[in-house]
Formats: structure tokens, sequence, C-alpha cells
């Protein structure tokens, strides 16, 4: 039997060190460190709480399919705005983007797919 696995998000802000966490530097990212909560290498799918200290910030990188982001705490943007805690963005398949957080924040992250370097 398969169990789920629970995170209160309501919580989280004030107990991140709780959860066990992963430098996050793929795709030119800094200051970001991450939670897996699903992770499947075969489908690049995956899910994740992301921590990000601030000024953290990532290079340009593609999406083969979709990124969901809800902002739970903090904020980051990219070149299209900024996003702040209570935001929902979802960049759809193929979008590219870089960010970057000058305050910091803690996201919930599902990915569709695989991503890439992106150098347009």
């Amino acid at each position: 039997m398969h169990l789920p696995k629970v995170v209160n998000l309501n919580a989280l802000p004030d107990n991140l060190e709780s959860l066990t966490w992963e430098a996050y530097s793929s795709h030119g990212r800094e200051g970001a460190r991450i939670h897996d909560l699903h992770r499947d290498a075969d489908t690049g799918q995956r899910a994740a709480l992301v921590h990000l200290q601030p000024g953290a910030q990532a290079q340009a990188h593609r999406h083969e399919d979709y990124e969901s982001i809800y902002v739970l705490e903090g904020g980051f943007q990219d070149e299209t705005g900024r996003y702040a805690k209570g935001d929902l963005v979802v960049y759809p398949a193929g979008s590219h983007h870089a960010w970057r957080s000058a305050e910091g924040g803690v996201m919930y992250i599902v990915w569709g797919g695989p991503v890439s370097a992106y150098s347009g």
C-alpha cells in the first residue's frame, strides 16, 4: 500500500526546519532549496516545496510541460510580473522564464514534465 505524504501548508512557514531540504541549484538556481513530495525521474513529473532565500534567482529555463506555483510566503518575479503570497501562477507547456526573489519565500510547485536550460 502506498501511503500519501501529508504536509500542513498553513503551518509550514513556522515549521520549515521540520522538513528535510536539499540544495536546489539546477539551471543556474542560487539561494534555493527543495523538499520533494513526489518525483518521477522517467516522466519529469514532480511536486515539491521550494524555499527561496532573499536574493535567490534562476537563469532562464524551459518547461516541456506545465509548471504550477502556489506562493505560500514571500514572493518572486519574472519577465511577466511579480507574484506574492496567495498567488497561483501556471506556466503553460513550452514556456520559458527566469526568476528572482528579493525577499525570499516558500512555494508549492508542481511540474508536469522535464525542465531544460533555455538560451533564447
